[in-house]
């Protein structure tokens, strides 16, 4: 073992293991069919040995606490973002954070499909979990016994039969349909469309369960279902203790290394890409999501896999490297940066990927620049490093980067996300993939995930031996067709890149942007215009100087002429002003809707100073996470909501 270890230092070859699986990565022609052989023969030795490295750098140690099982805990970083986003200033309508699963099944014994549900309930935890309105999540000693929801659509007409399923569908993804902090954070439905057929309709909020972890809950049911007899034993420890341990390692020297990384790439990483759009996420009321499914028969997923070990590359960094490409041409940008989701458990305990929970953590990563020379390895190779350099810092995480963006000098207005992710589960077969483990529960016919802030979510598996890659996708974002011709030129780009090897040492020929597409930016780039040198002030205050009688609001109570709300506005303006607003500082407006809240607005404006409105109804975990991360100084609020603000 030593003398392979000592080859792959001496040949520059770095091994990371991620959910139970080796990962090699070499240069280009490093790997001989000998070496191959031996990392093959010695694979699982190599995985142990890797994975106790991992255990003896993590500084806590693990022990299950049953004693405070039940006891609310605070919400990783990714669970907070994806609470905070199902409502917030930036978009009217929140998006809740969950999957969404259709199958198709003939004659389903839905009181086994009951009762081996039930036994995965009792067996995962989180499956038992709330989300409580002061943003902690709580797992419940005791829950009812859950029914599948049966809805009988045989005496309908065919056409009233598929719309009550469509709106069955489209409730689903719309959101969860309960409250945050009441159980289930999870839905199960059948509906009945013919004597022997059955719709099944599964959704999961991302809250509860990452990807890895929907895996093991369908792993489970399945067993359950096919094994009623099984009894596995109970995970080591909870979810709960890995959160917490996981906290407590903040300030570790791993974490402080990670942060002086990211701390110097903070002002360096470049913007997402700039696909055209037609309307700001916060304007389209209802967010939707659509999903494109492609991918590649066995056949060529298995010519690109072999190509790409040659290389001494990923499958997963090949993939990326195609998307980046599709992006760059769409997008006109050489250099931008993206989401990364990982699924990287730390190895507290051997039996870890046992637990399920969100052990979701994304990293943000750097694409380009590329010369307009470089070949597909290069840029490959390139994005490879990259990754493999950001890996050795995951302790500082990707949310955390976003937000010292977002308070230092490298914020841009209206950029608080990375909102293109990508997401490979290749590293997760030891799982079974996804249609191994739900064909019990008949062909999926349907699929789709969302999370908030995102416009196009990259996913990619392994299904039967075939690649499948999805785009979830927020098309009204979009202008219509441009999304699907993007993804019919990443379709050809791995098809050549699977088919033909000559297509990864030349430069990209690429596929052209559609001519009417680039007509299209021409005339929205065509912005030569002659600016207003007025603000958005300017015409109140022209109303309030020429027309002071005239109604300016009118409420619940009364009305307000223009004069009576430019005098209002212009004292809370000196008051603000001697309080110390100024220009480039936000205040903070906590106001219900109605005359005050349009005096608060236009004062805080009067002042030089600019505004985030806050919803006094928002739960106060929410209010206040607003007002530490918008580093108000100042907050515009009533006599009545003053007292619940301090």
């Amino acid at each position: 073992m030593e003398e392979i270890l000592s080859d792959l230092y001496r040949l520059g070859i770095r091994i990371r293991v991620a959910s139970g699986r080796i990962h090699v990565i070499a240069p280009a022609g490093s790997i001989s069919p000998e070496l191959r052989a031996q990392l093959q023969r010695h694979r699982e030795e190599l995985t142990e040995l890797f994975q106790r490295a991992a255990a003896k750098r993590h500084t806590g140690t693990l022990s299950q606490d049953l004693a405070h099982l039940h006891d609310p805990f605070p919400l990783t970083d990714i669970q907070n973002s994806y609470w905070v986003g199902r409502r917030t200033p930036v978009a009217r309508d929140g998006v809740d954070a969950l999957v969404y699963f259709e199958f198709e099944s003939l004659s389903p014994d839905l009181g086994r499909l009951t009762a081996s549900l039930r036994r995965v309930i009792d067996q995962h935890e989180m499956l038992r979990a709330v989300v409580r309105p002061d943003g902690r999540q709580h797992i419940l000693s005791q829950v009812p016994p859950y029914e599948i929801g049966l809805l009988d659509l045989r005496d309908l007409p065919p056409r009233d039969r598929w719309r009550k399923l469509a709106d069955a569908k489209a409730e689903l993804l719309r959101g969860l349909p309960r409250p945050l902090d009441t159980w289930p954070l999870f839905e199960v439905r059948a509906y009945m469309l013919d004597t022997d057929v059955v719709r099944l309709h599964v959704q999961i909020s991302l809250l509860i369960a990452d990807a890895a972890s929907i895996l093991t809950l369908f792993a489970d049911w399945r067993r359950f279902f096919l094994d009623p007899g099984w009894e596995p034993p109970r995970p080591p420890v909870s979810y709960r203790d890995v959160v917490l341990d996981r906290l407590s390692q903040r300030e570790g020297k791993a974490y402080v290394r990670a942060r002086n990384y990211w701390f110097g790439r903070l002002t360096s990483l470049p913007p997402p890409p700039s696909i055209p759009v037609i309307e700001h996420l916060g304007r389209l009321g209802q967010v939707d999501f659509a999903r494109r499914r492609g991918g590649l028969a066995s056949e060529l997923w298995n010519q690109l896999s072999t190509i790409a070990r040659e290389q001494g590359l990923t499958p997963s960094v090949v993939i990326l490297t195609a998307f980046s490409e599709i992006l760059q041409r769409w997008s006109a940008q050489s250099s931008f940066s993206l989401t990364l989701t990982l699924f990287d458990r730390l190895r507290v305990h051997p039996r870890i990927d046992r637990i399920v929970g969100d052990f979701t953590s994304i990293s943000l990563l750097e694409v380009g620049p590329e010369s307009g020379t470089a070949s597909f390895i290069e840029k490959a190779n390139r994005l490879q490093r990259q990754i493999m350099a950001d890996l050795e810092n995951l302790e500082f995480g990707g949310i955390e980067v976003l937000r010292e963006r977002a308070r230092g000098k490298a914020a841009v207005p209206g950029q608080v996300t990375m909102p293109i992710v990508f997401t490979s589960l290749l590293g997760l077969g030891d799982r079974g993939d996804l249609a191994e483990v739900t064909e019990f529960l008949g062909k999926q016919v349907n699929g789709a995930s969302q999370t908030p802030q995102i416009w196009i979510d990259h996913q990619v598996l392994e299904e039967r031996g075939r690649l499948i890659v999805n785009w979830d996708t927020v098309d009204g974002l979009f202008p219509a067709g441009l999304l699907d011709d993007m993804f019919a030129a990443y379709q050809k780009r791995l098809h050549l890149l699977a088919s033909d090897v000559s297509a990864w040492s030349g430069p990209d020929s690429g596929v052209p942007v559609p001519t009417w597409q680039m007509a299209e930016r021409e005339r929205a780039n065509d912005t030569a215009a002659t600016t207003p040198q007025q603000d958005l002030l300017d015409p109140i205050l022209r109303w309030v100087r020429d027309r002071p009688d005239n109604i300016a609001v009118i409420y619940a109570e009364g009305s307000r002429t223009y004069g009576q709300l430019g005098a209002d506005a212009a004292r809370l303006a000196h008051r603000l002003k001697t309080l110390g607003a100024s220009r480039d500082e936000l205040v903070a407006v906590v106001v219900h809707k109605g005359y005050e809240q349009v005096v608060a607005v236009l004062g805080v404006l009067m002042s030089s100073a600019a505004y985030i409105p806050i919803d006094p109804q928002w739960p106060e975990a929410r209010r206040s996470f607003l007002l530490v991360e918008s580093a108000a100084r100042i907050v515009v609020t009533s006599v009545q909501l003053r007292e619940a603000l301090t």
